[in-house]
C-alpha cells in the first residue's frame, strides 16, 4: 500500500528494470474507477526511473482509495511490474459556518441627537418591539360648500 499526501506528493516514481529492446517504453498508471471505467495516467521513463504525475487524480476525485496498476507497453506487449492500493490521506481541516447572525436596529431620535459643527450626529436608540398608542384628538369632518361659504354662493 503507498500512502500519499495530496498537499506533498502529486508523483508516483518507481524503478524499472527494462531490458531486451530497444524500443521507448511507455508507462502508464491505471486506476479502475467501476464497472470498464479507468483512469490513465501517462508516465515518463528517464534512465530506469518512471515518474507518472497523479495531480489530476487528485482533482478528479474525492475518494480516499485507489486500486491502482502500473503498465509499460514494450513494442507490442504490456507488462504489469507493480499492482497496489493507493491511499489518499486527506489534510485535516476544520471549517465554521455561522448558524445565526443577529441583526441590532438602530433608530435615531431627532430628539435626541446631538449638533457638531452644521451636522447632526445622531445617537443610537434600540427600537422598542411596543408600538405606541395612537390618540385621536378629533374627527375629521368633510365639509360642504354651503359650511364653507355659507349663504354666499
Amino acid at each position: 500500500m503507498i500512502e500519499i499526501n495530496p498537499k506533498e506528493n502529486t508523483t508516483l516514481t518507481f524503478q524499472v528494470d527494462i531490458s531486451g529492446t530497444t524500443a521507448a517504453p511507455k508507462p502508464r498508471l491505471i486506476v479502475p474507477l467501476g464497472e470498464g471505467l479507468y483512469l490513465a495516467f501517462e508516465g515518463t521513463v528517464n534512465e530506469g526511473t518512471v515518474e507518472v504525475d497523479i495531480a489530476e487524480l487528485l482533482a478528479l476525485t474525492e475518494a480516499t482509495e485507489f486500486d491502482a496498476r502500473l503498465e509499460v507497453v514494450v513494442e507490442d506487449s504490456i507488462f504489469t511490474p507493480w499492482a497496489e492500493k493507493v491511499v489518499i490521506n486527506k489534510p485535516k481541516e476544520v471549517k465554521a459556518n455561522p448558524v445565526k447572525i443577529e441583526e441590532k436596529k438602530i433608530v435615531v431620535s431627532a430628539e435626541k441627537a446631538t449638533k457638531s459643527g452644521d451636522v447632526a450626529t445622531p445617537i443610537p436608540v434600540e427600537e422598542s418591539e411596543e408600538k405606541p398608542e395612537r390618540k385621536v384628538i378629533g374627527e375629521y369632518k368633510p365639509k360642504s360648500a354651503k359650511d364653507l361659504f355659507g349663504d354666499k354662493l
